[in-house]
């Protein structure tokens, strides 16, 4: 028996008592939500922008369109030039898609995005630039109070996304968009 299947075998022969999960109570701030996720989400190298409605969008978008630019909207009411096709590496020349996000949370500018919403987990990964549109009333003050209302289903995919790509283990420097999106704008409606 090698030393791995000794290892897993032990293991399973192991019969520890089920622990219950700790149930961790922080009280949450909700002063000033939208506030606090314009500030922690420029942290993280992303833009806020308040909005009254989804198509204060659309002008920006037409802008794109008319300098060539490719653009997917999977939100509607917003359209762009490019289609979501069952072939994620036709997507590699997209310059800007806007996304909905479920929730968005103050504490670390990072918004619940689902790929039943992205219709693939790829989308805002691939792209140069993402938006992303998030309703007010859905903004909580923290992850703790963000996964109390987070759903999976299984074998579905989701993320929390707080800016945009970004990395410093190359001398140490920060380098934006290394291996995803540019940039990151969140619209907030509302």
């Amino acid at each position: 028996m090698s030393s791995r299947d000794s290892i897993l075998s032990a293991l399973r022969e192991l019969n520890l008592p089920r622990q219950e999960m700790p149930r961790i109570q922080i009280e949450a701030d909700h002063e000033d939500l939208v506030g606090k996720l314009e500030n922690n989400l420029g942290n993280q190298a992303g833009e806020m922008q308040r909005i009254s409605d989804i198509s204060e969008i659309q002008p920006r978008l037409d802008g794109m369109i008319a300098d060539n630019k490719q653009v997917l909207s999977l939100i509607e009411g917003l359209t762009g030039n490019r289609e979501l096709d069952g072939q994620t590496r036709n997507l590699k020349d997209v310059d800007l898609t806007v996304l909905a996000g479920d929730l968005a949370c103050a504490e670390n500018g990072a918004v619940y995005v689902r790929d039943t919403l992205t219709g693939h987990r790829v989308v805002p990964f691939i792209t140069e630039n993402l938006a992303l549109v998030v309703k007010k009333e859905n903004i909580v003050a923290n992850m703790h109070e963000a996964m109390s209302q987070v759903t999976l289903e299984p074998g579905r995919f989701a993320t929390f996304i707080a800016g945009p790509s970004k990395t410093a283990d190359i001398e140490q420097a920060l380098v934006v968009g290394a291996h995803g999106p540019f940039s990151l704008t969140l619209y907030v409606v509302g």
